[in-house]
């Protein structure tokens, strides 16, 4: 029996997309100073290949190439081969990725580096084939590029030396000046989106633009939060019937739970199959706001079998939760399939469920003799069938579903299952935690709330750094890469979440310190648009890259001009997150620092496929003003208004989760504090009426007379609550809105919603 390559120096490596490639015969690194010294050593380039381990066309790429010996010794010969997990190291990523968007107008993964030994990228592409494809002329294929730069290197030094420089100064001066500052912004900034976004959404299918389309989950909130301010039924109806266009097509998995990462098709129903944390987070805080706004059972049901799955699948021993669910999956005949593991035939579901069911199944959920489900590559059908709804189901036809559903689970559980991702990501696992801690608090499920809490726990524990900041990313016993804004944010959103359920000050008190951490160590002094990108864009030499498929095209297919991503940095000298004035600066940087082996400290504002660190901050600061009292949080937030009120203003769609955030600082919700014992029956009518009848955007603080400590405790924290009391023995709600509060109200009947 052929043994297996021996391992490459990943093999010492945690992360699951890393061990996929252990064994290649390409000589991996992991990204390190030790991979570019070697490169100075042996002077050559690098060769750095981005991924992640849920990712389709990052397994194709490994097949055609990297096991390819004749590709890997190509590899091998001219160049210190590095291979990135961006899940693991969201900064390469940004600053590569960016880099590509900039040399190519185009982005995504796998993402294809050649740079020079000290990290400056001279070549960049998405999915390379192994050979230039016949038909397709100035498109190379890898070992064609390979081989050229090699020549190059050694030829002419001078002009990939000259591309590399061009390259680290258009980032350097690009995330410099990225914030484009400007007067603190008004509604006209959300009704310009709202117009942009109309003129992009899809009137039959949902969404906005044609396929592939990427779920977005910031964008139907923000809708719904502008519907909900200016009283206009647009905004809601787009969002209505984006998230319930996905919730019906293939991209939700109707058997098994979940989302699906994207659409490849215009109609939501081709999905690409991997299943991502940040997804579940994102989609479940979306069908949450939906139901909220409509209170349709559909969005709420959503949410609920969002977490499910989460809790089912993705839970972790410890508490916290795994990435992500691979795309691929063994198909039972010797090889590997996209959605191998989840697509059905006819006969089986026929042979499996018998004449009845199976035909209330193979018709309801629009299923095919000959497959609904064709080849992504090809466009032709495979004979299998994606399961979808094109309208809800009645309470009758769900009833049934729910007796169905799980002999269908069961006997797909015994097909070979997909790889499971077991990283875990602070930033993933703080927004999985607001989402599981939202739900347990709007549709009365106290067992989210548990699994929110273990997960928090988990995070605040495992995954601190001896001096109190956090990790990023936490596997298999070990803890690596210190955490990112995107951490910071995403863990004081999940712990101001879990603050309005659970009503515990040390939740709030934590959030406070890493609201401070994040400040200190990540905030960028300088005056936005201090510096702009020069010149015109670099020029990449040798070939044009391949057209990108797969993961490579549709998740960052903007230019740097439209996608609008930044720098983040640190707080001014001296300042503490205590100051008495509006601070000055340009927002949040991503790192605490800057890579030595990356010509540029990245900054992020725009929000891709998920909201950027200075999207969620906003929203942070702004609640934890109100909560406090305290306006510096306020002040701060004010900051990060005026210094991207440019970029809002040039694009304002491209910033929908930042929106959200500017709609809370234009109209905020009222702030109750609620004096009463906890779990007491007034307690807890007064509570349950404020959430169902307060306005979204309500801040509810619980002081508790009968704890001296923990009034104390809360007081410390939030000290206009000090004299704030029961009256007549009751439960009483102390309700404020713009600084002026109204009497108290000790009768759920009398709230003044």
């Amino acid at each position: 029996m052929p043994q297996p390559p021996a391992a490459n120096l990943l093999a010492a490596e945690k992360s699951p997309y890393l061990l996929q490639h252990a064994h290649n015969p390409v000589h991996w690194r992991p990204w390190g100073e030790a991979a570019l010294a070697a490169a100075r050593e042996a002077d050559r380039p690098l060769f750095i290949s981005i991924g992640y381990s849920a990712c389709h066309w990052c397994h194709v790429m490994e097949r055609e190439s990297f096991e390819n010996a004749e590709v890997a010794a190509a590899l091998n010969a001219h160049f210190v081969c590095v291979k990135v997990d961006r899940e693991e190291r969201p900064d390469v990523d940004a600053v590569f990725m960016t880099a590509c968007q900039m040399t190519t107008g185009r982005g995504g993964w796998p993402l294809t580096i050649f740079a020079t030994p000290d990290g400056q990228p001279f070549f960049s592409a998405t999915y390379l084939p192994p050979r230039a494809v016949p038909g397709r002329p100035g498109q190379p294929g890898l070992m064609e590029m390979a081989l050229h730069i090699g020549r190059l290197w050694r030829e002419d030094r001078t002009t990939l030396a000259k591309a590399a420089a061009q390259v680290a100064e258009h980032l350097a001066g690009y995330y410099a000046g990225a914030a484009r500052g400007g007067a603190l912004p008004g509604a006209q900034v959300a009704e310009q989106a709202v117009r942009e976004l109309t003129a992009r959404y899809d009137q039959r299918f949902g969404g906005f633009g044609s396929g592939p389309k990427f779920p977005a989950p910031h964008i139907p909130a923000f809708l719904l939060a502008e519907a909900r301010r200016g009283g206009q039924a647009a905004p809601r109806h787009m969002a209505r019937h984006t998230l319930a266009a996905m919730r019906l097509g293939g991209m939700f998995d109707h058997v098994g739970l979940g989302f699906f990462r994207y659409s490849t098709d215009e109609k939501w129903l081709l999905p690409h199959f991997e299943k991502m944390l940040c997804d579940q987070a994102g989609l479940a805080l979306a069908c949450l706001d939906a139901f909220a706004a409509t209170g349709e059972p559909l969005f709420a049901r959503t949410a609920q079998e969002t977490c499910d799955y989460v809790l089912r699948v993705l839970t972790a021993p410890g508490g916290g939760f795994h990435s992500a669910e691979d795309a691929d999956s063994p198909d039972g005949k010797g090889g590997h399939g996209e959605g191998a593991h989840y697509v059905w035939t006819t006969a089986e579901i026929m042979d499996l469920l018998g004449p009845d069911d199976g035909a209330f199944v193979t018709t309801r959920f629009g299923m095919q003799a000959g497959g609904n489900y064709r080849d992504e590559a090809t466009g032709q059908p495979t004979g299998a069938n994606i399961l979808h709804l094109r309208q809800p189901l009645s309470a009758a036809e769900q009833a049934r579903w729910e007796g169905i559903r799980p002999r269908l689970l069961a006997a797909r559980d015994l097909r070979p299952h997909p790889g499971k991702d077991t990283k875990i990501l602070a930033d993933w696992n703080g927004r999985m935690i607001a989402a599981l801690a939202r739900a347990a608090r709007l549709l009365d499920r106290p067992d989210l709330l548990a699994a929110a809490g273990r997960a928090a726990d988990f995070v605040l524990t495992a995954m601190v750094r001896p001096g109190g900041g956090l990790w990023h990313s936490w596997c298999d016993g070990r803890a690596a890469v210190p955490g990112t804004a995107d951490d910071y944010a995403a863990l004081v959103g999940a712990l101001l979440e879990l603050y309005a359920a659970d009503h515990d000050p040390g939740r709030l008190a934590r959030a406070l310190d890493l609201q401070r951490r994040m400040d200190r160590d990540f905030w960028d002094p300088a005056a936005p648009g201090a510096a702009e990108a020069t010149g015109t864009a670099p020029e990449t030499p040798g070939a044009t890259p391949p057209a990108p498929q797969g993961e490579g095209t549709p998740e960052n297919a903007e230019t740097p001009e439209a996608t609008q991503k930044t720098p983040e940095a640190q707080d001014p000298p001296g300042t503490t997150g205590t100051e008495n004035t509006t601070p000055t600066g340009s927002g949040y940087f991503l790192t605490a620092g800057q890579d030595a082996g990356l010509p540029a400290r990245p900054k992020e504002v725009y929000d891709g496929p998920h909201p950027s660190a200075n999207s969620l901050a906003l929203e942070n600061l702004l609640t934890l003003g109100r909560l406090t009292g305290d306006p510096t949080h306020t002040r701060r937030a004010e900051a990060l208004l005026a210094a991207f009120a440019g970029n809002l203003a040039e694009n304002p769609s491209a910033h929908a989760h930042f929106l959200c955030g500017l709609l809370r600082w234009l109209a905020p919700g009222p702030d109750v504090v609620v004096v009463g014992t906890p779990g007491a029956a007034d307690t807890e009518a007064l509570l349950a009426a404020i959430r169902t009848q307060a306005p979204p955007d309500t801040l509810v603080l619980l002081k508790n007379p009968a704890d001296a400590h923990a009034a104390e405790r809360l007081a410390a924290l939030a000290p206009f609550t000090k004299d704030m009391t029961m009256r007549d023995g009751k439960a009483t709600a102390h309700i404020c809105r713009d600084q002026t509060c109204a009497p108290p109200v000790t009768d759920p009947a009398g709230l003044p919603f």
